[in-house]
């Protein structure tokens, strides 16, 4: 290299003193502004006349532009322009900036990972680049690469702690569902609790027991409903709720929903209606499940209803084979910000704290659970006001039955039957002697055990007809006692499994054992006896 005059030392110098100032310039903490800075630095130091910084990040290419004097430019324009320099990588090459042939220089950013950047940098003198330019700009830029990888790095974890904020606002949230889910279910179970303690306590100090015994069946209905829908949104959400298909008449199960909501809307003296298209409405559905939905759409209508308010349901045929069901109420509508996650579990609109109309906030979650397996769809209308709103179900529907042609089977009618002699089998000793005693009062000749071995034991002696067995008991399960009983008999018994579990597996390994039948908990008095009467009567 030749020798320095004292102007190209000065020059050298300052040059030094402002690469020792870059760092300062570019300590940025986003890619964008660390390349602007890079731009302002590469400008001032080397005296160019344009420089265009050009860094690929996720959020896409950020390019900074520098033009010297008074001239306008066009960034997308001048992008255009250097792009050929940037694919064709020469050191060194002259381009046409503005009119004016300009000697450039360009110099790639490399990265340790990803797209490499680059810088071009040009000016109209004869002497640039120089050895020096060059080196000056090869230092810039191995420092900016530094500083545009911390760049992104910082840029990811702003991103990654912008996710974690995120997420903890999502488990706080859900811990606060869950700790009023909680709450909620809290009072709801002791609701029905304390109504079946008092009317115990009038039943023993009072001769007269209906009106005792009237709330205490409607109590333990609402027990009963709470657990059902627990289990059933437990199901839904595990892909393991079943259905048990047929062909229905739409009509039929909405006429069921309405009864068993009639009590409830003359409660709050609400005027129930139904309208139902003429044309038949025929479906493949569970019968029971599409009921427990209009009952749950119909509950919540008539729960957020003033008094004296309006509920009704229409069905009508759609132009694309669909049953749409429309509940609607003149009520107190959803608020806007629950209808995103009205749907979800346990979420539910603020009620007064005496929560006289309350619930568990699983009657929605339940309805499009259910829906969606029937190949339907369920959504909401004019939910955020004030004046009510409209659920609308849609279902798929099929050809009518044809005339004379049997539909699904019709439910055995319960009539007395014989005598028979029922073995209760299950741990739940309070449940086992009241379940003997209406069987008792009914006509029956009862026995009950406790767990597995007595069971064989009492059996022997007792030799029934019909034999309702739990499952989990201790001792042996109640599978083993079936397998047992079937060898130790001499007689042909009647056995029917008794589970908290009703899943086609567990019917199925219920059926390997010897059972006939396989009941859910809670298991309905009237369906034991219809069981009862189909064994008894024939």
């Amino acid at each position: 290299m030749e020798s320095l005059t004292v102007i190209e030392l000065r020059r050298c110098i300052r040059d030094l003193f402002a690469l020792a100032m870059l760092p300062a310039l570019w300590r940025r903490t986003d890619v964008k502004h660390t390349s602007e800075s890079l731009a302002d630095a590469i400008f001032r130091t080397l005296e160019a006349e344009l420089v265009y910084v050009h860094v690929p990040d996720s959020d896409g290419a950020h390019a900074s532009v520098r033009v010297a004097g008074d001239r306008r430019h066009d960034a997308d324009a001048i992008r255009e322009l250097v792009a050929p320099v940037i694919r064709q990588g020469p050191p060194a090459s002259r381009l046409d900036v503005f009119g004016t042939e300009m000697n450039v220089l360009l110099q790639p950013i490399d990265f340790s990972e990803g797209d490499p950047g680059a810088v071009i940098v040009a000016a109209t003198r004869s002497s640039f680049p120089s050895e020096l330019d060059c080196a000056l700009l090869r230092v810039a830029t191995n420092q900016a690469s530094v500083a545009l990888q911390n760049a992104r790095y910082v840029a990811e974890l702003d991103r990654a702690a912008l996710a974690r904020e995120e997420l903890v606002a999502e488990l706080a949230a859900a811990s606060r569902r869950k700790d009023q889910f909680l709450a909620v279910l809290g009072h709801e179970l002791r609701n029905p609790l304390a109504a079946i303690h008092a009317a115990h306590s009038h039943t023993l100090a009072n001769p007269n027991h209906a009106r005792s015994q009237e709330i205490i069946t409607h109590q333990l209905t609402t027990l009963t409903r709470l657990v059902d829908d627990l289990l059933d949104v437990s199901r839904v959400s595990t892909g393991k709720l079943t259905l048990q298909k047929q062909r229905l008449e739409l009509r039929d199960v909405i006429d069921r929903a309405r009864a068993a909501s009639e009590h409830a809307a003359a409660q709050k003296g609400h005027r129930l209606s139904t309208n139902i298209s003429a044309v038949p409405l025929s479906l493949d559905g569970d019968p029971v499940r599409l009921e427990q939905v209009l009952v749950n759409l119909l509950g919540n209508a008539i729960r957020y209803t003033p008094a004296g308010g309006h509920v009704s349901i229409t069905a009508s045929r759609t132009s694309d084979a669909h049953a749409l069901i429309r509940v609607e109420d003149d009520g107190c509508g959803i608020p806007p910000e629950l209808l995103p996650r009205i749907f979800e579990p346990f979420v539910q609109a603020e009620m007064s704290l005496h929560r006289t109309d309350g619930g568990l906030g699983l009657g929605l979650a339940l309805v499009k659970g259910v829906v969606e397996l029937h190949g339907g769809s369920v959504s909401i209308m004019g939910g955020e006001s004030a004046t009510g709103c409209a659920v609308l179900v849609r279902l798929p529907l099929v050809d009518p039955v044809e005339e004379g042609k049997p539909s699904a089977p019709a439910a055995v009618a319960a009539r007395p039957s014989a005598m028979l002699r029922v073995l209760l089998v299950d741990d739940n000793t309070d449940m086992t002697e009241m379940l003997a005693a209406w069987l008792a009062a009914c006509g029956h000749q009862t026995a009950f055990a406790n767990d597995g071995l007595e069971a064989l034991d009492v059996a022997r002696r007792f030799s029934p007809d019909v034999a309702f067995v739990d499952i989990g008991l201790p001792g042996i399960d109640g599978y083993e006692v079936a397998r047992r009983l079937r060898t130790q008999l001499q007689r042909r018994v009647v056995l029917i499994a008794m589970s908290g579990y009703g899943q086609d597996e567990d019917r199925a390994r219920s059926h390997e054992a010897g059972f006939d039948d396989h009941l859910v908990k809670p298991v309905r008095t009237e369906l034991i006896l219809r069981i009862l009467t189909q064994v008894g009567g024939g």
